[in-house]
Order: structure tokens, then sequence, then C-alpha cells
């Protein structure tokens, strides 16, 4: 009986440990080029050790983003943080999309450039 407990247990800690391991996004998911959706505004995402850099290549048509150069690290909940923590951005693998809080501003989608 202890058994059979023990290996029920043992299993749902298995289940949940794989659940958490496929929905988290890793760090290469963020990097490239990335658009506004309905913008022109072009951001590019390299990685740099623990580290993201973030530039700005365009400046697009002069919308509501706030600027996000700079340099971002990922944080336990695998997203990006930067600019003391006011900015923060998510990946979304089943849209394959970013999307971004900056400076308590609304959210914004993003799509990869290809």
């Amino acid at each position: 009986m202890k058994q059979k407990i023990f290996f029920n247990g043992l299993m749902k800690i298995m289940i949940v440990m794989l659940f958490f391991i496929g929905c988290g996004s890793s760090g290469s998911d963020y990097t490239g080029k990335w658009t506004q959706e309905n913008a022109s505004k072009i951001i590019e995402i390299s990685q740099q050790g623990e580290n993201y850099i973030i530039q700005e290549k365009s400046g697009g048509n002069g919308g509501p983003s706030a600027p996000l150069a700079g340099i971002y690290s990922l944080s336990k909940e695998n997203n990006l943080s930067g600019q003391n923590d006011m900015v923060t951005i998510m990946y979304n693998k089943n849209s394959k999309k970013l999307l971004i809080s900056a400076w308590g501003g609304q959210m914004e989608n993003w799509i990869r450039v290809k």
C-alpha cells in the first residue's frame, strides 16, 4: 500500500515537472529581429552571455511605443526584464509573438521579421 502511494506521488511530481519544462521559453526564443504589429518599428534582440541587448533598428511611425533599447536579463519566469524593471517582454510560444509591457503603458504585440 505504501509503495502504491509513493509511486502515485512520484508520478504526479514527474508530470508537474514535465509541464513546467514544456511551457517555459528559452532565452533563444527572444533573439532576432522583431516588428510591432501594425507599425514599422523594428528592434533586434541579441544575447551576450547572460544578458540580452535590444537595439532599435528603425524609428517607425512615431506611435505610442516607449524606447526599448538597453540591456535586459532573463527572469526566473523566463521573461526579459530591463529598464529598471519598467519593461517586461514575454514570449508566447503558441502565437510565436512577443508581448511587451513598457513603462506602465498598454501591452504591444511584436512579430518576428522574416
